[in-house]
């Protein structure tokens, strides 16, 4: 599990990156079972040749759960290239033609019916465009 912020452990002081370095220590002090490490950029969180050349004292290797606090716009393109590509590819801000439905923390059931559905609607709507 990887915390992810605009720094790589302590990289850049700031008061955002402060704040998740501190959630990664709670994290770790509550749940010392889990593999966790932060704060880090999403690329160095999911790719593991980063990770092993340029932080090889990570507990976290090729992450699998991403955090983040809030919907951050950089955070959130970089790991969807990487997830959809193996590799961050920013001159493509498409992400690839991969539809992308966010979800909030504390949605309700019926918030998340609806984008389901949405989502469902968007992949038949791109097949269908495939197929003609």
């Amino acid at each position: 599990m990887a915390f992810l912020s605009f720094s790589n452990f302590g990289s850049t002081s700031h008061p955002l990156s402060d704040k998740v370095r501190k959630a990664v220590a709670l994290t770790k002090s509550r749940r010392p079972d889990l593999h966790v490490d932060g704060e880090m950029q999403a690329d160095t969180a999911v790719v593991a040749e980063i990770i092993e050349k340029r932080y090889p004292f990570s507990a976290v290797k090729d992450a699998n759960v991403l955090v983040f606090r809030r919907w951050n716009r950089q955070i959130s393109l970089t790991s969807f290239w990487l997830v959809g590509e193996g590799e961050s590819d920013r001159s493509d801000p498409a992400w690839h033609g991969r539809a992308v439905h966010v979800l909030q923390t504390g949605d309700d059931v019926n918030t998340i019916v609806q984008m389901a559905s949405v989502a469902v609607m968007d992949v038949m709507s791109r097949e269908e465009k495939v197929l003609k």
